[in-house]
Parts: structure tokens; sequence; C-alpha cells
């Protein structure tokens, strides 16, 4: 059979606006999880604008999966849309409290009076509390607090209208069953999508679920897929050298031609907007999109476990493909006993509580905490040390966790920190291989052999805390 250009090479067929206006006249239009989340982060002109899109697709429809995953993170999503400010603050004080401590250490060293510290301290202090108060402002001008009754809040009210009539049916137990071992299948050999999800702590299965589910109702009727999502990773999309969205990877558009017939178009909330504005005639401002798009942005960093740029640092001459993972901070910080600490962890997760309903326990146990974003990170050190799991939106204890939260047998988690944490290893290699001057040079200076400074540091104080060091406060970086 003679072939065309495209044929085999479909992915790399830029859409037009014709193409985007026949898929959403004609074909399934799908939000993933993160668009329907978004309505609560974005502000109130940009979720009208997105909700009225949406509204204007009548081939709209939406993967049980979809919702069930929306219900499982819609009030931790809420409460992260009111602690975004409270968060800026916070760390604008300790900023503020180290600003302080720079000007005090060159009082100290040019013996300055003391009293030109009190002044310069009282400007910072100044400065902080006007940005404070102007974030504010800025805050309660721009944003709607959404109550967490469902029956007064605005998103909940739209979304019930919406989707009405438009959501796929669930799985049967024996096909949830088969998706999720395709699913670790394609985890494991890193097949899209969600082979990125790997060690996220939460639902790693749930893209390929939801892809999955599309592959069902595209079949049934044979028809193009637009596919409207935040998530900006490499399971999903064909990325440029320069980090530029070029479109769905080739698997999956030849899977979806192969299963439908129909081809398969990806786009961002911000994306979508813009072609919503041109052919669905929805009124979006200028401002609208650039929320979007910032939003967009915050989604492309990875979900439900944030990650910070320092925790993302590993040794550049580790093996890009290598499945360890950074350390996070226990929620008692470098102080405490770490076993101890980890104990009390597992036991919060006795039971397999949901995903919230740990979060609740665990900021209870934990009042310092008071940011749920930070409570996720901080109990995401069950899931990189392989102590717990997330299976249908709760924790529960792996075989590992069950043992040691019975023992607390320290070796258990030495050999989890060393075979899972990126970057243990070849630490506690440099360690027993240098003096303390090499070893402070080379964490400071040595970016093609150490990870970053704070992450280093972090590895130091787990070493030390699990027995894996015979002296270690003489190595620490000062």
């Amino acid at each position: 059979m003679a072939l065309g250009l495209f044929d085999g090479y479909e992915e790399y067929r830029t859409a037009s606006s014709k193409d985007y206006g026949g898929v959403l006249l004609r074909g399934l239009v799908v939000p993933d999880t993160s668009v329907l989340l978004n309505l609560y982060r974005y502000n109130t002109r940009t979720r009208s604008a997105l909700l009225m899109a949406l509204s204007r697709v009548e081939t709209l429809w939406v993967p049980s999966q979809v919702i069930g995953e929306f219900w499982q993170n819609r009030l931790s999503t809420i409460r992260d849309s009111r602690e975004i400010s409270k968060k800026a603050v916070v760390s604008l004080e300790q900023k503020s409290k180290e600003l302080i401590a720079v000007i005090g250490s060159w009082v100290n060293s040019r013996g300055t009076n003391p009293t030109v510290k009190a002044e310069l301290a009282a400007v910072v202090e100044s400065a902080v509390a006007e940005l404070a108060t102007r974030i504010d402002k800025i805050t309660q001008a721009d944003t709607v607090d959404i109550p967490e009754d469902t029956n007064s809040d605005p998103v909940i009210s739209q979304l019930e209208t919406l989707v009405a009539g438009r959501v796929g049916p669930p799985f049967t137990s024996a096909e949830r069953q088969a998706a999720i071992q395709e699913a670790d299948r394609r985890i494991e050999l890193k097949e899209p999508p969600g082979f990125k999800d790997k060690g996220k702590g939460f639902t790693p299965q749930g893209d390929y679920l939801i892809w999955r589910q599309i592959l069902l109702e595209a079949g049934r009727r044979k028809s193009s897929v637009l596919f409207i999502t935040s998530d900006q990773k490499e399971d999903w999309w064909r990325i440029g050298s320069g980090g530029e969205l070029l479109g769905p990877r080739g698997e999956l558009v030849s899977e979806l031609l192969a299963e439908t017939g129909g081809r398969l178009y990806l786009l961002t909330p911000q994306r979508f907007l813009g072609w919503a504005q041109d052919l669905l005639g929805v009124e979006v401002s200028e401002e609208s999109l650039a929320d979007a798009g910032r939003v967009d942005r915050r989604d492309a960093r990875p979900q439900l476990i944030d990650w910070t740029d320092d925790e993302a640092a590993v040794f550049d001459g580790l093996d890009d493909a290598d499945d360890r993972v950074p350390i996070e901070q226990l929620p008692e910080g470098s102080t405490g006993s770490y076993i101890d600490v980890l104990g009390e962890m597992c036991e919060i997760a006795s039971g397999s509580p949901s995903v919230n309903l740990y979060l609740d326990k665990f900021q209870e146990h934990f009042p310092r905490i008071t940011l749920r974003a930070e409570a996720r990170r901080r109990m995401s050190t069950l899931f990189k040390l392989g102590l717990a799991t997330s299976s249908a939106g709760g924790v529960a204890l792996t075989d590992l966790g069950r043992s040691f939260a019975a023992t607390k047998d320290i070796s258990l988690i030495q050999t989890a920190f060393l075979s899972r944490i990126r970057g243990a290893r070849e630490l506690l290699s440099m360690v027993q291989s240098n003096d303390a001057a090499t070893l402070r040079s080379k964490i400071r200076n040595s970016p093609q052999e150490a990870l970053s400074q704070s992450q280093a540091t972090r590895i130091l104080r787990w070493l030390e805390q699990l027995d894996l060091l015979e002296e270690m406060r003489g190595t620490l970086p000062a």
C-alpha cells in the first residue's frame, strides 16, 4: 500500500484553526482533573471565562476518573489557594530575619555602634510589613474566598450544571484492575502516559486510567479527541529543545488513531481559552490569558508533592534514568529523632485513611506545619522511603512500613534511604573518602560532583541520624 508524507508520523502535522474548529464541533473534548481544580486557583475573571468556554462545547465529556480525582483533591486545593498569600508573607518574614542577621554580622565585623543595627533592622521590618499589606490588599481585590460547603461553593454549582449527563461510566472492577496493571507496566517501561508520575506518592496510575477511559469513549464514537490539561510533562507532550510544547506524543497519537480512527489534540487551558476566543466567541481578556498561563506554569511543576528547586538538584554525574528521588525535611525539621518521627508518621497512616484525612491528622499531630502544601511535602517522605503507598485516594502502609512501625528497626530505614534517595550513596562515599575541608569545598564549589548545598546538608543529617557515619558533626558544612 502506498503511503503519504505523514503516514506513521501523524504527530508532526501542525494543528490548524480548521482542525481545532472541527474537533470543538464534532470531536470529544475532555478536561483533565487539573482543569477542574484550577477553577479554584484562577481569579474570578479567568474562572468565568473558562466555564463559559467549556459550556459552549456541545461535545464536552468528562471521564469518571477525572471526577473521582477532583473530589479527592477539592478540599486540599481550596485550602492551598487560601494559603498562597499567607505562605508568601511567611517567606517574606523569614527573609527579613535573614537580612537582619546579615546586618548584624556586618555591624559586628566593623565594630559599628549597635544602634545602627536597630535602625537598619527597622528599615527591613517596615518594608516587609508594607509588602505584606499590599499582598493582602491585592489578594482581597482579585480573589473570592470559596467555601468548603458544596451547597455554597459557586464552582460546584456551575460544574454540576456543566457536566450533567456528560460524565463517563466508571470502570468495572475487572476493567479497573486490568487498567492498573497496564498502567504499572507502562510506568516501568516508561511508556506514555503517566510514567513521569512514578514515585509521586499518590496514584501514579491516574493518567493512564484517564487515557484508557478516553480511548473507550472515543472508540465508541469513532471521533477525534481534544484533551485539555495543565500537565506539561513529557509523558503527554513532545517537547522542543527550548522547552516548548510541540504537540501530543507520537505513541499517544498512534494509539488513538489505531483504536478510534481519530486524531489527538492537546491544549493547555491558556491555549484553549485563546482558541475559544477565536472559534467559540468567548470574551477572554489578556489578563485572563495571563492568569491561565501563570497557573499552567505552576502546574507544570510536579503535582501533589511540590519539589523545590533545591530538592530537584542532584549530582550532575548521576544517570538521568536514575529512579531515586530527593529527600524532604521531616515535620520536626532537623531536630529530634528521625526514627521516632517516622514512626509517628507511620502510626497516622495505620488504618489506611484517605489522603485528606491523613493530612488533617498530620497537621494536628505536627501543629508547626500550618500550610497544607507544606504538609504534603513533609508527608512525602513516607512514599519516598517506600514506607507507604497510595491507592484510590487513600494512604496505606507497605509491608516495609508495617514492619518498621512494629519494630522501629533502624536498619530497615538505612537500607531504604541508601537505595531510594538520590545522592545518598554518593555523598556517603564522599564523606568516607574526604576530610572535612575537602568535603566542604566539594559541596560548595564542585557542581559536577555535589548536590546543591541545602540538599547535601539535609542528606548528611539523615546519614548521621541513621547511624551510617561514625562521626558527622565535624564534616557538616558550616
